[in-house]
């Protein structure tokens, strides 16, 4: 029936669709995700600020990449409509631009992504960004210092949003899991120093665990070894 239906949806149809189930954590059936891409490669050139946003927020949270045509016309729409995102699609557009590159061609450069940047110095401190919108835009700012596709000279001069955005990210509650919970108490019995939900003084993620050997069998010195990080 989605099949079906997904054919008469305009842009804000689409694109609810594939926000609303990248929210519930789930990807469509493959044939519904086809109809549903075809559809929004259609009418992508109606797209609004806002239905470009959740559309390229929504693959990215799903863990997918748009098809060629339709990430093409999405690119265009996001460099026609750039002076129209606000903090909240910015951050959501930024995030998203992230994970494409974890997921797309090395080789691939995206032009929208540098338009995008533009738009964020142009918004500056003066953008009504959320609690989470900072911690999605320190996401885009790491990277940006570790991802070459993403250097760009126009984020290095946005010193006090990146302060701004760190400051928010670190301030984000995270907090062990019972099983992380579980595995620290049973070092500590081991004779370990742990210290749970350790900051990465560089990128600013939490770093599950660090566990502190403070002595072993023939060796004076403190060894230290690390656990799984994990983003807020």
């Amino acid at each position: 029936m989605m099949r079906v239906l997904s054919g008469t949806f305009n842009a804000q149809g689409v694109a609810n669709t594939l926000w609303a189930y990248a929210t519930m954590g789930r990807a469509p059936g493959a044939g519904v995700m086809r109809a549903l891409e075809g559809r929004a490669e259609a009418v992508a050139g109606t797209f609004n600020a806002l239905e470009v946003a959740n559309t390229l927020w929504a693959y990215a949270t799903m863990g997918r990449e748009p098809g060629t045509g339709l990430m093409r016309e999405l690119e265009g729409r996001a460099e026609a409509l750039a002076g129209a995102f606000n903090a909240q699609n910015m951050a959501n557009l930024l995030w998203a631009a992230c994970v494409f590159f974890l997921l797309v061609d090395p080789g691939q450069r995206w032009r929208w992504v540098h338009t995008l940047v533009q738009r964020l110095v142009s918004l500056g401190e003066a953008a009504s960004f959320n609690t989470a919108q900072p911690c999605q835009v320190h996401q885009f700012f790491v990277g940006c210092s570790v991802e070459p596709r993403l250097r760009m000279e126009a984020v290095n001069d946005m010193c006090a949003l990146k302060e701004t955005c760190r400051e928010a990210f670190e301030c984000a509650k995270s907090a062990p899991s019972v099983t992380q919970q579980q595995v620290s108490q049973t070092l500590r019995r081991l004779g370990l120093s742990v210290e749970d939900e350790a900051r990465c003084p560089k990128s600013g993620y939490s770093i599950d665990m660090l566990a502190h050997v403070h002595e072993l069998p023939g060796r004076g010195e403190e060894q230290q070894g690390g656990g799984v990080g994990s983003g807020v």
